[in-house]
């Protein structure tokens, strides 16, 4: 019997699951997954660059008046766009020509694919994980912005999606210092952050914190006695509890991705995941790479996106 067609096997391997395995990948991580089941993922089909639309004035020309007033038309500035940079991911599953012919039969081969899927699967979720939190300099700068690019625990330096937070007051996040965090000061430290992060019916529905963060919150409710179960299934597989309606998630644990000492306040309305069109974590177009130096294929899984962020202000770390 012939070897089987090696690249049409991958392409159908990788998509016979369901779901998909790009929603495997994003329910691996809290905020992905809030991301996804709030619909706020959303496919790019081309461009340079992402561009998110944003709000962040008023309409100046709002005025109370009287009878034969002269009425404000002067043209206000309030309507703007962050540009966030796609950035790129891949993950190999090679085949080797020994490999390829000792598995001659469509199901041998489809075995040992499973088995380095299900590898590239957990890979690039785990790496997924990592990158939502961070600062977008990892990789040589080639790394997902994440939050500590997004949400800094100093909102007053540097800048996002090219908009400078010390120039533009509006796009600065909100922040508390978390430093010396413990159970005895921890209610006043959330109390403070949402607070501040609370504008009228906007407010977080996402709280993010890493084990120090979480031993110190859950010591509180367990001196109370007033565990709250979240059942949305929005927080089902990841330990939870509710503080002021939002869910409070750990993302620490064995292997988790949060930064230590850390809590991100999050409205994830003004949040999204943009994802180029045939990059959404599916085998690249063409089908097989072949090194002109080894007896090999290689399929590559991709990913291009970018986490955007459309309002800074109604976001807040505690850390």
């Amino acid at each position: 019997m012939a070897a089987p067609n090696v690249g049409e096997l991958v392409a159908t391997t990788w998509w016979k699951q369901d779901p998909k395995p790009s929603d495997l990948i994003t329910n691996n991580n809290m905020l992905l997954k809030r991301l996804k089941d709030k619909g706020r993922r959303s496919m790019v089909d081309g461009g340079r660059e992402i561009r998110e639309t944003l709000s962040y004035g008023e309409n100046g020309t709002f005025g109370w008046f009287q009878g034969y007033q002269t009425l404000a038309v002067a043209p206000t500035q309030s309507i703007d766009a962050a540009i966030y940079s796609p950035k790129q991911a891949s993950v190999a599953i090679t085949i080797s020509g020994r490999e390829r012919l000792m598995n001659r039969s469509d199901a041998e081969l489809v075995d040992l694919l499973d088995t380095r899927m299900s590898n590239a699967e957990k890979s690039m979720s785990n790496q997924m994980s990592v990158a939502v939190y961070s600062d977008g300099t990892g990789y040589g700068g080639n790394q997902l912005a994440g939050l500590r690019a997004l949400i800094p625990t100093d909102p007053n330096v540097g800048a996002a999606g090219g908009i400078s937070r010390v120039a533009y007051p509006w796009w600065r996040n909100k922040a508390v210092a978390g430093a010396g965090t413990t159970k005895e000061n921890i209610e006043d430290r959330f109390n403070e952050l949402y607070a501040q992060v609370c504008r009228g019916t906007d407010k977080p529905d996402l709280i993010i914190v890493d084990n120090q963060m979480w031993r110190a919150f859950v010591a509180v409710l367990q001196q109370k006695q007033r565990f709250v179960r979240n059942t949305d299934k929005a927080v089902e597989g990841f330990p939870a509890t509710v503080y002021m309606n939002a869910d409070v998630v750990l993302d620490g644990g064995h292997g988790g991705s949060a930064p230590v000492g850390t809590a991100y306040f999050l409205n994830t309305m003004y949040l999204k995941l943009k994802t180029y069109t045939g990059a959404n974590m599916e085998p690249a177009a063409g089908g097989a790479r072949y090194p002109v130096d080894q007896d090999a294929e290689v399929h590559h899984i991709l990913y291009m996106g970018a986490l955007c962020l459309s309002n800074a202000f109604v976001q807040g770390v505690l850390g």
